[in-house]
C-alpha cells in the first residue's frame, strides 16, 4: 500500500527574469530539483541563569527560503548557458521561479524571486552524460499556490 505517497516525476521549474513570463520559462531536460527549505530564525537567549548549562533560543521574528540547486542536461554554450552565465554575473538580476509539483490538492505551483548564485558544468566521468547545476538562492515568501490547469 503506498498510502499518500506523491510521485515526483513530473516536476517542472520554470526560471524567468523578474517580470517576465513566466510559462516560457520552463527549464528543459531537468534531472533533479533540489526543494526549497524554509528556516526560522533564532537568536541566543542562554544566561549564566540558564538550568544546567544548557543554550536557550527565542525565535527573532525572521524566516528565509534556503538556497537550493537544479541539475539540468548540459550543452555548453546552448541559449539556456548562456543565460545562467549571464544571471550568475555580478550584474546578473532577480529570477522569477516557479515549482509545479504534486500536492495534497493535486499539481501545485509554489512560487518564489530568486537570484542566479552558481551555475556551472558537474564532473565529466568516463561514463555518463554531461550534466551542469545552478543554485538558487532565494528572497522574499515561498508559498504553494493551489492546482495548476
Amino acid at each position: 500500500m503506498t498510502g499518500n505517497a506523491k510521485k515526483t516525476f513530473g516536476t517542472k521549474i520554470f526560471v524567468v527574469a523578474a517580470g517576465g513570463d513566466i510559462e516560457t520559462g520552463a527549464v528543459a531536460k531537468v534531472i533533479n530539483v533540489g526543494k526549497p527549505k524554509i528556516t526560522r530564525g533564532m537568536q541566543d537567549a542562554t544566561s549564566h541563569d540558564s538550568a544546567g548549562g544548557w543554550e536557550e533560543v527565542i525565535p527573532d521574528g525572521t524566516a528565509k527560503v534556503e538556497p537550493f540547486t537544479i541539475q539540468v542536461e548540459y550543452i555548453a554554450n546552448d541559449a539556456f548557458d548562456q543565460a545562467m552565465i549571464a544571471a550568475c554575473a555580478p550584474d546578473g538580476g532577480l529570477q522569477d521561479v516557479e515549482i509545479h509539483e504534486y500536492g495534497a490538492a493535486g499539481y501545485i505551483k509554489t512560487p518564489l524571486s530568486a537570484y542566479v548564485s552558481d551555475y556551472g558544468p558537474d564532473d565529466a566521468p568516463v561514463k555518463g552524460k554531461q550534466t551542469a547545476s545552478f543554485t538558487l538562492t532565494p528572497t522574499g515568501p515561498m508559498d504553494a499556490k493551489g492546482a495548476v490547469t
